[in-house]
Order: structure tokens, then C-alpha cells, then sequence
């Protein structure tokens, strides 16, 4: 077992001493990288992104679990119709390839279809909310390895005492549509990883402090009643830089596992709108963003699941925001490097930080990990 992790992550021996052999380190698959510690390495996109020529190599050599669409925008065109011909596809290929599936979401206060307006209503919010989960649920039985049972539920600008996100199953069924909706996700399909998916805990303002304690109280107010949650998601759209070591962000992530749920990584990129230099400086301090992060992570916390959310530089989404929101633009106008394959898909700095991270990470894996809580084997 020794030797083979030391040939996966290109050691060698010399004098006794064990030594990485660069730059044969960084260029490893990811997902057998993360493999080696237990963890899945998934990508959000459609699988039709697996089938491109140059792009779908990079993506069938580095992840091992995807992210597809299935939000009720997705599945939902009207009250009384489901439309599963694309979310079908999406499944049938990850299982003739071997891929484990994330499942983004089932609940969400926000980006929902425009006939929630007309037809949700405080007499059939819960019954709309329950079939549509267990009809969902039921249908992908297992063939989904986790789903965000409930997505970014915390939003301390409505000004809530709780700090929950208002929209339509807040405000018409109340706080309780989680528990509904966690309770209805379990009873359809047992087997599947029950996740909380939470925004904004990487914040490293006084508003992510904000953020970081509500959704912290929410988690421990649900495991105090019996939901069945059973991991806490962190999406991780991180600012750069990031500053590492930081007390609190570190402080919040022991305190989720001390709660006994598992802690991941869901939806993993960089946002470099406040990076300053030339590209080149740019995209070194987006690499260096990546690697800080998640050796923050992982020196409090295994983590099961590491999702990323951007695979390339091609695919600028914090470019599209910046079209009609100015707090995403660059003030050099340049566009985002977010990804982590530049615009050709070839694996870029970022990529080759991660991959060290991940393969610094294996060697404590292979002796053995100690020290992260009492509730971890």
C-alpha cells in the first residue's frame, strides 16, 4: 500500500529521506489523489461537458463525482409537470461512466420557476414541497451519492433574528420547511448523503462573522430536533486572497464537526475582482487563494466531499454577473481567472496548487490522522 501511494503521488527515496519528485506531483489526477483519503472530487457542470474533445479528457481524468442541473428551474415547468428528459441524461451517462452524483437541490428560497408566484400558496406550500421531493428523490433512488437537501437557507441582510433567507417556503410555510423538506428527502431514498448547503461562512468580513454564527446556530437548532441532516456544505466562492489561518473562519469549522456532521466543499472556485497586478500576479495569488483555503480546511476537518465549481477560465460566471452588476467587474476590465484550466483547458497554476495540496494531504492519510474530534474513526 506504502509503495503505491508513494508511485501515485511521485516520491522517491533518496538516502533514506522521502522525497516529492517535482513537477510530476501536480500534473496526478485529483480524484486519485483524493481517493486515498476517502473523499469524492466532483465538478459542477452537465455531463455534455464530459464528451468534448480536449475539455472532456481533463474532466474524465480529475473528478469522479458531478454537480448536473436539477433545481426545480430544471425539472419543473409548470405546478403540475415534471420534465426529466435532460436530468435523465445527465444520469444515464454518469452511470455508464462511473461518476457519483451531487445533487443541486431540492430546496431553494431563490431562482425557483416564475409560477411559484401564482400557484404556491400558504394551503399548498407543504404539499408542493413534499411530492416534489419525494417524486424527485424516489425517481434518482440510488443513483445520487448526496443531495442539498436544502440550499443556502442563511441570508443576514433580511434582517431576520434567525438570519434565514425570506422567499416562498419561508414566508409560507415558515421555518419548518426545512425540517419538511429533510424529512421528505430521507423517506424517499434512505441511502443518500441528506446536506445543508450554506453561503457566505468563507466570508472574511464582520459580515461573514454574521453569517458564520447563524448558520452555525441553525445546524446545532436542527440536530436539537431530529432533523436528519447529515453534512454541512460549504460552497467556498472565495475572495481572493484569502488570508489564511484565520481564528474565526478556523473556529466555525470545529464547531460543525463537533455537531457530528460531515463537513464538504460544494461549489469551490475563486473570485479575483479585488486582486490587483498583472495577469501573471493575478493568477499566481487566484493559485495561491486556492491552495491557502484548502489546506485551511483540511487542517481542521476531513473532508468527504470536494466539489469545485468552475473547471476553466472559458466559463467566466463572475464576468457574466459583471455585466449588469459593478461589484463583479475587474477595474482593469480584464476578465476572471476563476477556473482551474486556463482558456485552452489546459490545468493552470490553480490546478497544480490544489493537486499539492491534495497530495501533501495523502501522505498524512497514508500514517494515519489524529486530533481533528472525538466523533471522527
Amino acid at each position: 500500500m506504502k509503495a503505491g501511494i508513494l508511485g501515485l503521488l511521485g516520491f522517491i527515496a533518496r538516502n533514506g529521506v522521502i522525497v516529492v519528485a517535482e513537477p510530476e506531483t501536480s500534473r496526478h489526477s485529483l480524484a486519485a489523489l483524493g481517493a486515498g483519503c476517502g473523499m469524492k472530487v466532483g465538478i459542477q457542470c452537465s455531463v455534455g461537458r464530459f464528451t468534448q474533445a480536449v475539455l472532456g479528457s481533463f474532466l474524465k481524468n480529475n473528478f469522479n463525482m458531478i454537480t448536473p442541473p436539477l433545481k426545480w428551474s430544471n425539472l419543473r415547468p409548470t405546478p403540475d409537470q415534471f420534465d426529466f428528459t435532460s436530468s435523465d441524461r445527465e444520469f444515464a451517462y454518469s452511470k455508464a461512466h462511473g461518476l457519483a452524483v451531487h445533487g443541486h437541490n431540492l430546496c431553494w428560497n431563490s431562482s425557483n420557476p416564475a409560477w411559484f408566484d401564482v400557484a404556491l400558496t400558504k394551503q399548498n406550500a407543504r404539499d408542493h414541497l413534499i411530492s416534489h421531493i419525494t417524486k424527485v428523490v424516489k425517481r434518482y433512488r440510488g443513483q445520487v451519492d448526496s443531495w442539498d437537501v436544502v440550499n443556502e437557507p442563511i441570508a443576514v441582510w433580511n434582517k431576520r433574528p434567525d438570519g434565514l433567507r425570506t422567499g416562498p417556503w419561508l414566508e409560507l410555510i415558515g421555518p419548518e420547511y426545512i425540517d419538511l423538506a429533510f424529512d421528505a428527502a430521507k423517506a424517499a431514498d434512505p441511502a443518500a448523503l441528506r446536506t445543508l448547503n450554506l453561503n457566505l461562512c468563507e466570508n472574511q468580513t464582520h459580515s461573514g462573522d454574521q453569517v458564520r454564527q447563524a448558520s452555525l446556530s441553525l445546524v446545532k437548532a436542527l440536530l436539537k430536533r431530529g432533523v436528519p441532516v447529515q453534512a454541512v456544505a460549504l460552497e467556498s466562492h472565495i475572495d481572493g486572497p484569502w488570508k489564511p489561518n484565520d481564528p474565526s473562519f478556523l473556529n466555525f469549522i470545529r464547531a460543525l464537526r463537533d455537531t457530528g456532521v460531515d463537513v464538504y466543499i460544494s461549489e469551490f472556485d475563486v473570485n479575483d475582482t479585488e486582486i490587483q497586478g498583472t495577469d501573471t500576479q493575478v493568477k499566481a495569488a487566484v493559485a495561491e487563494t486556492y491552495c491557502d483555503y484548502l489546506t485551511d480546511v483540511l487542517s481542521v476537518t476531513r473532508i468527504k466531499r470536494l466539489i469545485f465549481w468552475s473547471m476553466s477560465d472559458r466559463f467566466d460566471w463572475y464576468g457574466d454577473l459583471g455585466r449588469t452588476e459593478a461589484r463583479w467587474r475587474r477595474p482593469d476590465g480584464r476578465a476572471h481567472h476563476l477556473g482551474l484550466t486556463d482558456n485552452e483547458f489546459a490545468p493552470n497554476q490553480s490546478y497544480d496548487a490544489v493537486s499539492k495540496v491534495l497530495a501533501k494531504k495523502l501522505t498524512t492519510c497514508s500514517q494515519g490522522e489524529h486530533g481533528y474530534g472525538s466523533h471522527l474513526s
